[in-house]
């Protein structure tokens, strides 16, 4: 939707003055604004069953917008281009980002240009290569996101005889929880719909003398990720 509106309070990334006729001449980012989120480096992260996301942005000028890579982020349709601007009239635009599914394996990054008049503007999405658990939570091996080799999920470590625990995630698909064994680790939900979720998980107690582990399988759009649980031997 193109909406004429008065200037917001923002980043003003590109702007310039006309001033034989006194014009404003500006283009800037609404959102995403990542430009102090040191984890993503400038680029906005999403996960790997994550399909759509925002773009949002305000400019003087006529506009186009073109994708780095369209193999997988691809550019809204119905705000790619866009020439029939009013002298001396702000446009504040915004539609929806679209995303293959990742199920590469691996994190991959692209940008849309924001190209207006003489000015242009990019913004970065960062698609993850697995699904947004927040717990158990994930380690980073390096400084941020990008430079990261190996997020792994912590194992989630229950005593023998502690008979509850649970594990929260956040799906952008409708998704499915099995356990490899489910011999002594059963899930109160096996399957749901997209968003956040709180699952409990039950488990019968370690009579042995010998720790024992499981792996949920959280699957959400053909992306699956293992959760590991250890339940440690009998006190």
């Amino acid at each position: 939707m193109l909406v004429a509106a008065s200037i917001v309070v923002c980043s003003l990334v590109s702007m310039g003055c006309d001033n034989a006729d006194n014009d404003m001449h500006s283009v800037y980012v609404i959102y995403p604004n990542v430009g102090r989120n040191y984890l993503s480096q400038g680029l906005q992260p999403v996960y790997a069953d994550q399909t759509e996301d925002t773009i949002s942005f305000a400019t003087t000028e006529a506009w186009e917008l073109e994708s780095s890579d369209d193999s997988w982020l691809h550019v809204p349709e119905g705000i790619k281009k866009y020439t029939n601007v009013k002298s001396n009239s702000i446009y504040t635009v915004s539609d929806l980002v679209t995303f293959e599914i990742n199920k590469t394996g691996r994190k991959r990054w692209a940008y849309i240009k924001v190209n207006a008049g003489e000015y242009s503007v990019t913004v970065g999405y960062l698609q993850l290569p697995y699904l947004n658990i927040h717990r158990p939570m994930r380690i980073m091996t390096g400084s941020d996101l990008v430079t990261s080799v190996n997020d792994s999920l912590v194992t989630i470590c229950d005593s023998c005889n502690v008979p509850r625990d649970s594990i929260y995630f956040t799906t952008y698909d409708t998704w499915t929880l099995t356990a490899k064994d489910g011999q002594w680790l059963t899930t109160e939900k096996t399957g749901g719909s997209k968003g956040y979720n709180k699952v409990y998980l039950s488990l019968t107690p370690n009579t042995t003398n010998s720790d024992r582990t499981d792996t949920l399988y959280l699957t959400s759009g053909g992306v699956v990720n293992a959760i590991p649980v250890k339940q440690y031997a009998k006190e």
